[in-house]
């Protein structure tokens, strides 16, 4: 599998050509944050982690990750491009 950052990319121009918005969040954001916020149709909005085949998040990733579900965002931890899209596809349909 390619690094995290290719596969990253890869899901960002797909999403481009999908109409869908996939924000970059930063650590001088808030530490913890998933890497993209994607936003679609109909207001839907949902958390995209990304990580290699090993990597594993860490306490304060989780802690902002069950804080985010409980708020009632979908928050998922993917580990290639093809798995965003996947999941992409499940919260917004085929867009």
């Amino acid at each position: 599998m390619k690094g995290e950052a290719d596969e990253e990319r890869k899901f960002v121009r797909w999403a481009a050509n999908e109409n869908l918005m996939a924000l970059k969040m930063g650590t001088s954001v808030l530490r913890g944050l998933p890497d993209r916020i994607v936003i679609g149709p109909g207001a839907k909005i949902l958390f995209l982690e990304f990580k290699s085949s090993k990597g594993k998040t860490r306490r304060f990733q989780d802690y902002i990750h069950g804080k985010l579900r409980r708020l009632g965002f979908k928050v998922f931890v993917v580990r290639s491009s093809e798995e965003a899209i996947k999941e992409c596809r499940r919260v917004f349909g085929e867009v």
